[in-house]
């Protein structure tokens, strides 16, 4: 398990299991078939080496730590299948820069992004409605972000230590901002409502 470096998944599989590749720190590359419906729980966490990954059409949810420390990721591409990221699912992916949320998401789970220290931009859509707790705390790179309308609650710690966010845009929906949302965001100038 330790010594895999390059996994090819053949049509045939549809499901993966929890875990089942959690652990594999030599692997660099994944090719999953497009039959594949969701990234289970820690299927992927702590492949520190693996940079290269393509998540099918098909896949529908990215489980809890799907992707979590996968340290070597800089960039992913979630299909416009997906509708939940699950808790965790990219937490610590310290190269992670550069990540689109389809239209198609819903759901963004606790801590989804946490410590994704080099990610500077990202963009919520329209469809989320629910944003987890702590869901970009320790982004330190991250300059703005535009929380949408359909977004009701800025839970505790949210974006917390993100040392380089500059300006946030809130929607008239926000009824709840949580303590310490924005604490230690040493660079915040403008809250727009």
């Amino acid at each position: 398990r330790k010594k895999l470096k390059i996994i090819t998944l053949p049509d045939s599989v549809t499901e993966i299991g929890d875990s089942a590749f959690e652990d594999c720190n030599n692997l660099t590359r994944i090719v999953l078939p497009d039959g594949i419906t969701k990234i289970s729980d820690s299927t992927f966490s702590d492949c520190w080496n693996l940079t290269n990954i393509t998540i099918p059409d098909g896949v529908t949810e990215l489980g809890e730590d799907a992707f979590f420390h996968c340290i070597g990721i800089s960039s992913i591409t979630i299909p416009n299948s997906v509708t939940v990221i699950g808790d965790f699912a990219f937490a610590h992916c310290v190269r992670l820069c550069d990540i689109t949320i389809p239209d198609s998401v819903t759901v963004i789970g606790d801590f989804a992004f946490s410590y994704c220290e080099s990610l500077v931009n990202i963009s919520i859509p329209d469809s989320v409605t629910k944003l987890g707790k702590r869901a970009f705390k320790h982004c330190g790179k991250l300059t703005s972000l535009i929380i949408p309308d359909s977004i009701t609650e800025i839970s505790e710690i949210d974006l917390w230590d993100c040392k380089e966010l500059t300006e946030v845009t809130l929607p008239d929906s926000i009824t709840t901002i949580g303590k310490n949302a924005f604490g230690y965001c040493e660079s915040l100038k403008t809250i727009t409502v």
